[in-house]
């Protein structure tokens, strides 16, 4: 009867063992990581008596521009879609025209984002942004 019960007793500390080793497992397997965002500092320029700030964040292969432009003096550049006026390159290459999401918009600000997708964002290349009403003027930003 002593022997039996030295059996089951090593059976439970194999299996104990067996159970805490899948637990410290469990622990570094790698689980997919959660998207991370990097926001670059926002840039503001006076154009045709607006003020046009852009805030770019990076997610992934994505790139929204939040966009906040300001004019008390013309109101009527609050009513032209931003992505119809701006040309946007990541790289020295062109980016299609993205989708704009306006968020706010009162009779003197408007806020909304501008979200691009591209193929792929490398480290130390160039986002430009050539703003384009009277004058054209130039956002960029190294990633």
């Amino acid at each position: 009867m002593a022997r039996v019960k030295a059996v089951y007793r090593r059976l439970i500390f194999y299996a104990v063992i067996l159970a805490f080793i899948t637990w410290i497992a469990s622990f570094f397997q790698e689980t997919q990581q959660p998207h991370q965002t990097r926001t670059l500092p926002v840039q503001t320029h006076i154009i045709d008596k607006a003020k046009v700030s852009i805030t770019p964040h990076i997610i992934d292969t994505t790139i929204e521009l939040i966009i906040l432009i300001e004019s008390f003096e013309n109101p009527d550049i609050l009513l032209i879609n931003p992505n119809d006026l701006c040309v946007i390159r990541l790289a020295n290459q062109q980016l299609l025209s993205g989708q704009w999401n306006r968020q706010e918009q009162t009779t003197s600000t408007l806020l909304g984002t501008l979200t691009l997708a591209t193929h792929s964002i490398q480290a130390g290349s160039k986002l430009s942004i050539d703003f384009f009403l009277d004058t054209k003027t130039n956002f960029s930003w190294v990633l």
